[in-house]
């Protein structure tokens, strides 16, 4: 069955909803190829918004971008595909470990729904031109009808580890709202913590994390939100002045004996919101 494209329904016309996908593929190297789709609603805005990002070996980051509409991913059973006919590549993904969903925030303003689809899985990625990667991937499928300029955040720690035994997924929301959630193998696990470089849980167990690339960094209104130029003018300053940092690390997890793999992670932080006088 396809999934929904639309975001939560809103009646007012200055309501905001945001459908947004993101999957990647890492390769044994650590080749790694990272896909966005989004589609956001806000007064009588629709902005839709796709972009791949590639790091090949010790070449650049290569960041292709389009507001075209395109096909959104489908997904079925355990498989999810993706074809973007205007960033010219198809992507399939093949779930390992069992999907895991939750909702991080909810207010009077409205809620933030994250479902990830796929905490490990079998990822393929071809491009038009006959390029093609293969590895470990990651899906996560987020909805949200309040703009996230009203989120009361201020940090936000995100990442995942993949190899062929295990998977790790961790969230940590840190300001006047605070959530975290930590899954193994697609489990929820109580008692962790992260810090810049270690995601540190249950008794014995860790994540290392070292060797980092840099894959993107700076403020969104520069970096992830470059394409959007004709409506970066309406969006708030809080919004645009969100720095995004993002890293392929190589990594290791102790749990209970060490295995390495790879890690795709970030630190997102947003400016201080002015308190009322």
């Amino acid at each position: 069955m396809r999934n929904k494209e639309e975001p939560p329904v809103h009646t007012r016309t200055d309501s905001f909803a945001l459908s947004k996908w993101y999957a990647d593929c890492l390769s044994d190297r650590g080749e790694t190829s990272i896909a966005y789709y989004g589609v956001a609603r806000w007064k009588r805005l629709v902005i839709r918004y796709s972009s791949l990002l590639t790091k090949m070996d010790d070449a650049p980051v290569c960041t292709q971008y389009s507001i075209k509409k395109d096909q959104e991913p489908l997904s079925e059973g355990s498989t999810v595909r993706w074809h973007s006919r205007h960033l010219g590549f198809e992507g399939i993904w093949t779930a390992i470990d069992r999907g895991y969903s939750a909702t991080l925030f909810s207010s009077a303003d409205g809620v933030v729904e994250w479902q990830c689809l796929q905490p490990r899985g079998v990822a393929e990625i071809r491009w038009r031109n006959g390029q093609r990667l293969s590895g470990l991937g990651y899906v996560e499928h987020l909805r949200m009808n309040v703009a996230p300029w009203k989120l009361p955040i201020e940090e936000l720690s995100w990442g995942h580890f993949l190899n062929c035994t295990d998977s790790l997924v961790w969230i940590d929301w840190r300001g006047p709202y605070c959530t975290s959630l930590l899954l193994h193998n697609g489990r929820p696990i109580e008692g962790w913590e992260a810090t810049d470089n270690r995601v540190s849980f249950a008794t014995s167990g860790s994540l290392t994390l070292g060797d980092s690339a840099v894959l993107r960094e700076g403020q969104l209104g520069v970096v992830a939100l470059a394409a959007l130029s004709t409506v970066r003018k309406l969006l708030p300053h809080r919004i645009l002045a969100v720095n995004e940092n993002k890293w392929r690390s190589r990594a290791r997890l102790n749990h209970p004996e060490p295995h390495d793999g790879w890690a795709i992670h970030e630190v997102v932080k947003w400016p201080r919101q002015p308190k009322p006088l």
